[in-house]
C-alpha cells in the first residue's frame, strides 16, 4: 500500500502554469524528485496547460467574451432600416403638401413679368401662340442655369401646345423652349416656381 502524500491535479497545474509561491514550488519539487506518479500526471497536466495557452494565443481579439458583439450587425441593420424609413416619410410628407399638378399658360411676348405658379408634382403647360403645323415639335424646360430639367413631344391643338412636365420641379426660374423638329428654337417662354 503507498503512503506517500502525492499532490492535486489542481496543485500541479498551478506548478506547470508558474502560479505559485517559491516555498510551495520548492515543496512539489521535492515531492516529484521521488514520486513517478506526480512526475507522470504533471506531465500530462503540463501538456494540457501548454496547449490551452497555445490556444488562448491564436484566438483573435474580436472573439472576445462580449456578450452583445452578436447584436451589433444586427444593430446595423435596424439603424439603416430606421433612417430609411425616415427618409421615405419625410419625402411623402414633403410631397403630400403639394398640389398634384399645377397649371400655367405661357404666351412668347417679352417685357411682360414671368408667370408663376405654386410647386406641384405635376405641371400643364399651355403654350398659346405655338407655331401650328410645326412637325414633330419639341418642347425643352430649363433651370436658371440653363440645364435641361424635362423635354417631351406636346399635343398640338391649332396654335396651342399643350406638354404635361411629370416632375417636381424646385422653386427658382425656369424657361420653356418650344422647337420645330429640324431643333430651330421658335418661341421662349419664362416663368417662376414659387418657394413653399
Amino acid at each position: 500500500m503507498d503512503t506517500t502524500f502525492h499532490e492535486s491535479d489542481e496543485r500541479l497545474e498551478l506548478y506547470a502554469l508558474e502560479r505559485l509561491s517559491d516555498s510551495d514550488v520548492v515543496r512539489i519539487e521535492e515531492h516529484l524528485l521521488i514520486c513517478d506518479s506526480c512526475r507522470d500526471r504533471l506531465d500530462e497536466t503540463a501538456n494540457f496547460a501548454v496547449a490551452m495557452r497555445e490556444a488562448g494565443k491564436s484566438i483573435p481579439a474580436a472573439v472576445s467574451p462580449n456578450w452583445f458583439a452578436w447584436l451589433r450587425p444586427q444593430l446595423g441593420f435596424v439603424g439603416a432600416l430606421a433612417v430609411a424609413v425616415l427618409a421615405v416619410v419625410l419625402v411623402w410628407n414633403g410631397n403630400a403638401r403639394l398640389a398634384p399638378v399645377a397649371s400655367l399658360q405661357l404666351n412668347a411676348m417679352r417685357g411682360n413679368d414671368a408667370a408663376s405658379v405654386q410647386p406641384a408634382r405635376e405641371l400643364d403647360l399651355t403654350l398659346t401662340d405655338a407655331v401650328a403645323g410645326a412637325a414633330t415639335p419639341m418642347v425643352e424646360v430649363v433651370d436658371g442655369n440653363g440645364a435641361q430639367v424635362w423635354s417631351g413631344t406636346p399635343e398640338m391643338s391649332g396654335s396651342v401646345a399643350r406638354a404635361k412636365v411629370a416632375k417636381t420641379l424646385a422653386a427658382g426660374d425656369y424657361w420653356v423652349r418650344y422647337y420645330d423638329s429640324p431643333g430651330h428654337m421658335l418661341h421662349e417662354y419664362s416663368f417662376r416656381v414659387a418657394g413653399r
